[in-house]
């Protein structure tokens, strides 16, 4: 594969899984009472929002790490309300679980439907 082919897929990975991990935020803070990240449009899997947000940490840094390391990072948030998460402490462990939560939701719906196609 290309050199630009292989960092466009890559982006579109690491894109996916930033948005999907702070939507997961966000709505897991909607649903249990906080809704700043609703409020800010960023309980969405439309990535615009977010790289609106995050434009460094979503497109600069990627990119800028890729050219120079070999691979990407960079990075997304969802605001939150810090008074509601010290009301709630537990509802805020949960909010925070959410997007790691979503990872493995992706990680895991990925190796199966590649374990599907390499049988």
């Amino acid at each position: 594969m290309p050199e630009i082919a292989l960092a466009a897929v890559w982006y579109v990975v690491l894109l996916v899984s930033f948005v999907f991990h702070e939507a997961a935020h966000g709505l897991a803070a909607m649903k249990l009472g906080d809704p700043t990240a609703y409020e800010h449009g960023q309980v969405t899997l439309d990535p615009l929002p977010h790289i609106r947000k995050e434009p460094f940490g979503m497109v600069v840094m990627p990119i800028i790490s890729y050219v120079l390391a070999g691979w990407m990072i960079g990075w997304a948030s969802t605001p939150y309300d810090p008074f509601w998460a010290q009301r709630h402490r537990r509802r805020a462990a949960l909010m925070a679980l959410a997007g790691p939560a979503a990872n493995l939701i992706l990680v895991f719906t990925s190796a199966k439907k590649w374990e599907r196609s390499h049988k």
